[in-house]
C-alpha cells in the first residue's frame, strides 16, 4: 500500500513527501532520496524498508537518533498509520498509508490559516486528526498565545471529508461568518471563524491563496513531484541584528520594543508540553511577561527576526534546562549570548545533575521537584522579581 511522509516539524511544515520502491533513504548526504541539511540530521540518518504490511524504519548509526512516538530507535521499526518520526531535536515527520480517500499528490488536507491584528504575517495549520483542540493552553493541538483565548475556546470534529466547530465555553465566543456560533456548526472551505476582536481564523483548502508570496513560501514551501527532495534547513542560528528589525520590526507581530519588559524563555521543542508548557503557564497566570518562539516555524526569516529581537530586547532569560535541551546549540548559544551581556538567567533544572555552560552571579538556579512542582515554580517567581 502506497505512504507519504508529511513534514509535522521544521522549515517546510506541511509538505507532503511520496514514499514509494523498496528503499528510502533519509539523510543530510546527496545520495539520499529525502535529503535534509540539517546539523541535526546525519549524513545517512536512517532508511525506510518495504516489507509486507508497509514501511520498517531503521536506524543507520545516526549521531542524535531517530524516535517513533517518542521511542528511540534502537535496530528496526515497523510503521503504522500516522507514527511520527523525529530525527535529532529538529524535525518531525508524520507517517501515513495512503487511503482511496486520499489522493497521493494531492492530498486534499484542510488548513485553518489565523490572522491576529497588529501581526503581518498569518500562521498556517494542515488539520488531520479527528478531534483538534484549539485555546491558550498548551494541552491544546493549535495554541494560540492571545488575551481573548481561553484556555479551551474551540474544538474541531472530523466529520465526512471535512470538519464541523464547536465552542467550548469559552469567555469571549467565538463566531461562524460573523454569526453567534451557539451549537456545532459543519464548516465548509471559504468559512470564518472570529474570536473577539482581533483573532480570525480561515477554514481553506488553498493556504497558499491567503498568505503573500514571501511568507507562502517560508510557511508552505513548493511541492516536489521528483523522487529528491532537498529541505534547505540549515542549523538554526541566531542571526545578527538587522537593518529590518530596527526599521520596522519583526514579520510576527513583534513591534520594536515590544519584549523590553519580557523574559525570553529557552527550551527544546520535544520538551514543550511535558516540561516547558507547565512552567510557561504558571508564570502567565502570575502575570509574568515570558515570550516563547512556539508559535513561529523554526528556521524561517521570521523566527530568525524574532529570536534576534528578544536577544536583544529581553531582561532576562529562563532555561528549561533538561538534557536533551543543554545538548541543543541553539539553547547554549541563547545562554551564552545573555550571559555575555551580564543579563539574568533563571535556570530551571530538570534535574540536579543537569549543568548549562556558564556560570556566575547573573545565573540562579531551581532544581524542579517533580513532587512538588508548585513549591519549585514559585522559588522560580521569587527569583525572577527579586533580581528584575
Amino acid at each position: 500500500m502506497p505512504a507519504q511522509l508529511v513534514m509535522r516539524r521544521g522549515p517546510k511544515v506541511g509538505q507532503t513527501f511520496p514514499v514509494s520502491g523498496d528503499i528510502v533513504m533519509i539523510g543530510r548526504g546527496m545520495r539520499n532520496h529525502v535529503i535534509i541539511d540539517d546539523n541535526e540530521v546525519s549524513r545517512d540518518h536512517c532508511r525506510l524498508s518495504k516489507v509486507e504490511n508497509g514501511y520498517e524504519l531503521c536506524d543507520l548509526n545516526s549521531r542524535n537518533g531517530t524516535f517513533v512516538n517518542g521511542q528511540r530507535v534502537s535496530d528496526c521499526w515497523e510503521l503504522k498509520h500516522n507514527d511520527l518520526i523525529e530525527l535529532g531535536d529538529s524535525i518531525t515527520l508524520e507517517y501515513q498509508v495512503v487511503t482511496s480517500q486520499m489522493d497521493e499528490t494531492e492530498t486534499g488536507i484542510p488548513y485553518l490559516v489565523v490572522a491576529i491584528e497588529g501581526q503581518p504575517n498569518r500562521t498556517v495549520h494542515p488539520l488531520q486528526g479527528e478531534t483538534i483542540l484549539i485555546g491558550r493552553g498548551t494541552m491544546n493541538d493549535i495554541i494560540i498565545l492571545e488575551p481573548e483565548m481561553s484556555r479551551l475556546h474551540l474544538k474541531l470534529v472530523r466529520s465526512g471529508t471535512g470538519y464541523s466547530v464547536q465552542d467550548v465555553g469559552s469567555t469571549n465566543g467565538s463566531k461562524l461568518n460573523d454569526v453567534e456560533l451557539t451549537s456545532e456548526l459543519t464548516i465548509q472551505p471559504g468559512d470564518i471563524i472570529r474570536i473577539g476582536q482581533t483573532i480570525t481564523m480561515y477554514y481553506t483548502m488553498t493556504p497558499d491563496q491567503l498568505l503573500d508570496r514571501r511568507q507562502a513560501t517560508t510557511v508552505l514551501q513548493d511541492r516536489s513531484d521528483t523522487g529528491t527532495v532537498r529541505l534547505q534547513t540549515g542549523a538554526p542560528r541566531i542571526p545578527t541584528l538587522t537593518d529590518r528589525l530596527k526599521a520596522t520590526g519583526v514579520g510576527t507581530g513583534l513591534s520594536s520594543g515590544a519584549l523590553v519588559n519580557h523574559l525570553f524563555m529557552a527550551y527544546t521543542r520535544s520538551d514543550w508540553e511535558t516540561k516547558v508548557a507547565p512552567v510557561f503557564n504558571r508564570l502567565y497566570d502570575a502575570q509574568m511577561a515570558v515570550w516563547v518562539e512556539q508559535y513561529l516555524p523554526v528556521g524561517s526569516d521570521d523566527w530568525r527576526l524574532a529570536i534576534d529581537q528578544a536577544r536583544l530586547e529581553c531582561w532576562g532569560l529562563i532555561v528549561i534546562a533538561t538534557f536533551a535541551a543543554m545538548r541543543s546549540p541553539f539553547v547554549q548559544q541563547v545562554v551564552r549570548h545573555f550571559n555575555n551581556r551580564e543579563k539574568p538567567i533563571f535556570v530551571v533544572a530538570d534535574a540536579p545533575d543537569v549543568a548549562i555552560p556558564v556560570n556566575g552571579p547573573n545565573v540562579h538556579r531551581v532544581v524542579m521537584s517533580h513532587a512538588l512542582p508548585e513549591l519549585s515554580i514559585q522559588q522560580l517567581i521569587q527569583l525572577i522579581k527579586r533580581h528584575r
